[in-house]
């Protein structure tokens, strides 16, 4: 039986794919302890990342060699916008978050430099 391509990559980064799963954050989260104030911080700069990644599918969409591709896109790009989004705004309801940290949160580094990477995989569609 050949390997699943996700269980080859996995072993391809096991060190990284360690950091990640026994981090504090996933830990406290698996445990049920981690602090709304950790999880409200999370959700604000992941959240930034939809409006870019929305631009990069729109990107990926129009420059897709077929129908095909274009529908699967599409169709992901409608989850992205839709049930992504609302678990989001759902969240940050339930936590409290005001509608300025939602939209215009002060950025950190990596959510900044993860906003430039996904702009510019968008205006390259490649």
């Amino acid at each position: 039986m050949t390997a699943r391509f996700s269980d080859a990559l996995k072993a391809l980064n096991q060190t990284a794919w360690d950091a990640c799963i026994h981090h504090r954050f996933i830990d406290e989260m698996r445990a049920g302890s981690l602090d709304d104030a950790v999880l409200r911080r999370y959700l604000v700069q992941d959240y930034q990342f939809i409006n870019q990644f929305v631009a990069l599918l729109g990107a990926a969409i129009a420059s897709a060699d077929g129908f095909a591709p274009r529908v699967r896109l599409a169709q992901f790009a409608a989850m992205i916008t839709s049930d992504e989004n609302t678990y989001f705004q759902r969240s940050f309801d339930t936590l409290a978050v005001p509608q300025q940290e939602r939209e215009m949160p002060p950025l950190n580094l990596p959510t900044v430099q993860f906003q430039a990477l996904m702009g510019q995989a968008a205006r390259s569609q490649k």
